[in-house]
């Protein structure tokens, strides 16, 4: 299961929420404290959110939407999308 590392108001974290959402992946969702960075840096050796942890694979922000793509078949996609494809 992926660990999600998030803050509540970072649009960056709803981003990647709403895909894994989206895409009915699991997730166990951590909120950073602004002021308290521990947890995040230690699973992560970085201090900014969003960023996803897979095992001992740490995605970053910048990273996460196509991360979560790679496996996208275009079928699996509403009517409305596969124009987009």
């Amino acid at each position: 299961m992926l660990t999600f590392f998030q803050y509540s108001f970072s649009h960056w974290c709803i981003k990647a929420q709403k895909i894994m959402d989206y895409k009915e992946i699991k997730y166990r969702a951590v909120t950073v404290g602004y002021h308290d960075k521990r947890e995040l840096i230690k699973a992560t050796g970085q201090d900014y959110v969003p960023a996803l942890v897979n095992g001992n694979e740490v995605i970053t922000y910048a990273q996460i939407p196509d991360y979560l793509d790679h496996d996208t078949d275009p079928h699996d996609l509403p009517k409305q999308c596969k124009s987009c494809v």
